[in-house]
C-alpha cells in the first residue's frame, strides 16, 4: 500500500523532486503509523487498541500529507498535501480524547465527543467544498514550498490544542487515581504521547504561517512517539497488545519488512 501510494504521489508526477530532510521524517512518520493501524485493524482485540488502530490512520495521513508537501514544487501539489495533512489532522485530536476516555475509568463524556468529531467533520467539508479558503498563498522557507494558513486553519488549529489538552488532562488524573495496570497505562501512554504531539506541534508554525522558528524535524517526535507507545504496550501489555501480537505476528513482520526495506530504496 506504502509503495502504491509514493507511485502515485511521485512517481508519476513530475511536479515533485528529490526528497529532503522533512520529506524524510515525514515519511517515516507515515510508514511507521500506517504499519501500527494496519496491525492494530487486522487485531481488533479490544476496543481501546481499535481505537488506537484510527490514531494511527490518521496520524499515517498526517504524515503523508507533510511528505508531499516537502516534496512538491509547484504550489498545486503543495495545496494538496496540505490538503492530505489537513484531513489527518482534524481528526487526530478528537480521536486521541476518545482513546484516554477508553483507557481510563472516566465514562466518556459524550456530548464533548460529539463536538470533537463534528468540529473535524465541518472542517473536512470546508476543506473539500472550499480549498481555496484554506491559504493566502505559498512561499518557500528552508527546503522546501509551504503554504500560508487562513484564519480557518488557525480555528482548526485551537480546535486541535483544545482536545490534545483535555485528552492530556484525562491521562494525567488517570495516573494521579489509579492504581496498578492502569496507573502503568496512563503513565506510559503520557510518556508516549508527549513527543509525539510535541513534534507535530512544532511543524505548524513553519508550514502554515510562514514563521522560520525551527526547521519542520517535529514529525521525528511523532516516529519517536510510535516506538515508544509500541515497546511499553508490549512490555507491560497494555491495551492486550500481547493477544493481538500472537495472532498477527507474521503479517506486522511482513509489514515491518516491506517498511524497512522502502525506506532504505528511498
Amino acid at each position: 500500500l506504502v509503495l502504491i501510494i509514493h507511485g502515485l504521489a511521485s512517481g508519476g508526477l513530475t511536479t515533485v523532486h528529490a526528497i529532503g530532510v522533512f520529506s524524510i521524517t515525514s515519511l517515516t512518520c507515515c510508514v511507521l503509523a500506517l504499519t501500527l493501524s494496519i496491525f492494530f485493524f487486522a487485531s481488533k482485540k479490544s476496543r481501546p487498541l481499535y481505537c488506537f488502530a484510527f490514531f494511527n490512520l490518521v496520524v499515517s495521513i498526517w504524515g503523508f500529507g507533510c511528505f508531499i508537501v516537502a516534496s512538491a514544487t509547484s504550489p498545486e501539489w503543495v495545496y494538496r498535501g496540505t490538503l492530505i495533512a489537513l484531513f489527518g489532522g482534524y481528526f487526530i485530536s478528537g480521536i486521541f480524547l476518545h482513546l484516554t476516555y477508553l483507557v481510563s475509568s472516566k465514562p466518556i463524556n459524550k456530548p464533548l465527543m460529539i463536538i470533537a468529531y463534528l468540529q473535524a467533520l465541518i472542517f473536512v467539508s470546508i476543506s473539500i467544498q472550499r480549498p481555496s479558503s484554506l491559504f493566502m498563498g505559498v512561499y518557500r522557507t528552508y527546503d522546501f514550498i509551504a503554504p500560508r494558513g487562513t484564519q480557518i486553519v488557525t480555528c482548526a488549529v485551537m480546535f486541535f490544542l483544545l482536545f490534545v489538552l483535555l485528552g492530556f488532562r484525562n491521562l494525567i488524573s488517570s495516573y494521579k487515581t489509579s492504581i496498578g495496570r492502569e496507573k502503568n497505562q496512563a503513565s506510559y501512554l503520557l510518556v508516549g504521547f508527549i513527543p509525539g504531539f510535541l513534534g507535530g506541534i512544532s511543524v505548524i508554525p513553519s508550514v502554515y504561517y510562514a514563521r522560520e522558528v525551527v526547521y519542520p524535524l517535529g514529525n521525528i517526535g511523532i516516529s519517536i512517539y510510535l516506538m515508544l507507545m509500541t515497546y511499553a504496550l508490549y512490555k507491560h501489555d497494555l491495551l492486550d497488545i500481547r493477544a493481538a501480537l500472537k495472532k498477527n505476528a507474521l503479517h506486522l513482520s511482513l509489514v515491518v519488512f516491506i517498511s524497512i526495506v522502502y525506506i532504505g530504496v528511498v
